[in-house]
């Protein structure tokens, strides 16, 4: 799901279907995989049509790989709830339009997949502090001759000036540990009050972008075996954006089993 378009034109963005579009044709070049594809983008891409994904991730058999990818805004709201921003959503009322996080885990957890992937490439704002929607410029230090943009939303309905609320990054880390029991692996794009940044020189979302490099060039088969991990393909992108964004930008994932370091690529 992939959006760059949205009813309320002010949460417009860049690269949201592009990136989902460049990650299949990444994926496509690998043989070993047969696809089958179902993406819902910027007009398409609402709540009532995941009844179809839910139709076709049911159909995967247990050695399938099924990967979910988001491209576009997310948010938390004062209760730690996290929402993927749909075409018709509204930011000042998340859940009326937008999708639950655990909504996205029944889909992926009702199929018989044993190797279950979410890519969210979003931004999750945390509760200490209010972000502006868009925002532009490179920030001190990023890679010289890129322009980023934030890919995000604001946290809703919080008090900036409020005393004791949680830290950002542990407010999402508690958000991915709601998944845990699951069996799905999750790589975020950012870590709570950062911003997911798009890379105009990279012409992606600068995670889709490190995502497709460690796949497609083998930057990410760290072990050098031709072979790309769940666990390699993780470590790959955390690094590479982080470095990239100057330390502004730094995906979080959660591993479901450290036992299962499945092959992705």
């Amino acid at each position: 799901m992939g959006l760059a378009r949205y009813q309320n034109s002010s949460y417009t963005l860049r690269y949201g279907p592009k990136d989902i579009r460049d990650v299949l044709a990444a994926l496509a070049t690998n043989p070993a995989y047969e696809l089958v594809v179902d993406t819902l983008m910027n007009e398409s891409a609402t709540a009532e049509a995941l009844v179809r994904w839910q139709k076709n991730l049911q159909q995967a058999g247990v050695n399938d790989v099924v990967l979910v990818y988001l491209a576009g805004h997310g948010m938390l709201d004062p209760a730690g709830n996290f929402y993927f921003g749909t075409y018709d959503f509204d930011m000042a009322a998340p859940a009326e339009k937008g999708i639950h996080l655990d909504t996205l885990k029944a889909l992926i957890a009702g199929s018989t997949a044993r190797k279950r992937l979410m890519l969210l490439d979003a931004c999750q704002s945390g509760n200490t502090e209010f972000y502006q929607l868009l925002g532009s410029g490179r920030p001190a230090g990023a890679a010289a001759g890129s322009v980023l943009a934030s890919r995000g939303a604001r946290e809703v309905g919080g008090d900036q000036s409020q005393p004791g609320l949680a830290d950002p990054a542990e407010l999402l880390q508690e958000v991915f540990g709601t998944i845990r029991g699951s069996g799905i692996d999750i790589i975020g794009a950012s870590s709570a009050s950062q911003h997911a940044y798009e890379g105009l020189g990279l012409q992606n979302g600068a995670f889709s972008y490190f995502v497709i490099r460690g796949l497609t060039t083998g930057a990410a088969d760290t072990d050098r075996d031709g072979s790309i991990s769940i666990a390699e393909l993780k470590a790959y992108v955390t690094d590479a954006v982080a470095d990239f964004t100057a330390g502004r930008q730094k995906p979080t994932s959660r591993e479901e089993n450290p036992y299962y370091n499945w092959r992705i690529y």
